[in-house]
């Protein structure tokens, strides 16, 4: 029922002979996994080729809501993990230290303050432009109290458009639209041509 849910809404002029092309499986088999009345389902690969031919997540597929799901919370690990990726591209690691003196008329007394910033920056346009716009995007709903529910869900769907855009930029900066980035293992089958 949940795949049925999730086809409906994809692409409904989809028959079930088609597919069963995509799934490997007979037409009365997959009128058999669509039935609300059968507790056939379909594997988890077929379930992948039908998300692929659909261009959706297996969640979506499957009408799965991730939003009640509990995030879990990020650690120190993760982001220091997260920050090891950057191994793979060219970037530098600026720190500045500055110290500023404060007068506390009240007191009477100075104190210095010592100010540490970091900044890292990378050597791909594409990435500097990124950061830049991602800076304003942030500043307009993350970092606004006041920002709407709208602008927030703007700024969510800004940064799924600019994972779709990224997954065809190489770690060079350069597009890689017409080639494929991985080995496929000796013996492994692709569900697809």
């Amino acid at each position: 029922m949940l795949v049925k849910i999730g086809l409906s809404t994809a692409k409904p002029e989809v028959t079930q002979e088609e597919l069963g092309k995509i799934t490997g499986l007979s037409q009365p088999n997959v009128s058999k996994r669509l039935s609300e009345k059968d507790k056939s389902c379909f594997s988890f690969i077929q379930l992948i080729a039908i998300a692929d031919y659909f261009e959706v997540s297996l969640d979506s597929l499957i009408g799965r809501n991730l939003d009640n799901i509990k995030q879990k919370n990020t650690t120190m690990q993760d982001i220091i993990s997260a920050l090891f990726e950057l191994d793979k591209v060219d970037f530098r690691i600026n720190i500045k230290q500055e110290k500023t003196e404060d007068y506390n008329p009240i007191l009477e007394k100075s104190f210095i303050n010592e100010i540490i910033s970091h900044n890292i920056s990378f050597h791909l346009k594409y990435l500097d432009e990124f950061l830049s716009e991602w800076r304003v995007a942030r500043i307009m709903t993350i970092n606004n109290k006041s920002a709407s529910k709208v602008a927030k869900d703007m700024y969510e769907s800004w940064k799924k458009e600019k994972l779709n855009e990224a997954a065809n930029i190489s770690l060079d900066g350069s597009p890689h639209y017409d080639c494929l980035d991985f080995d496929i293992p000796d013996g492994v089958e692709l569900p697809f041509n």
